[in-house]
């Protein structure tokens, strides 16, 4: 017997291209989910970075009002 003759099964292309089109749904789902993370990991970042400025403000602003009332009470 020779090599078969012909393409590919009609119903062998349908499920592949079936199969392509839900794997790039869940690729497109997955890759959204990371992005949301990320998104999620950079902001806890922003808030940690503004809270640590606050923080120094206050710690500066506590410190003036020390120095005041020490030179006040000499």
């Amino acid at each position: 017997m020779g090599p078969k003759k012909g393409g590919v099964n009609q119903k062998v292309a349908a499920a592949k291209e079936k199969k392509a089109a839900a794997q790039s749904i869940k690729d497109a789902e997955k890759a959204r989910q990371d992005e949301a993370a990320t998104a999620a990991e950079w902001a806890k970042g922003s808030n940690q970075r503004g809270a640590a400025r606050k923080e120094a403000a206050a710690s500066k602003a506590d410190e003036q009002a020390r120095k005041r009332r020490e030179k006040e009470a000499l």
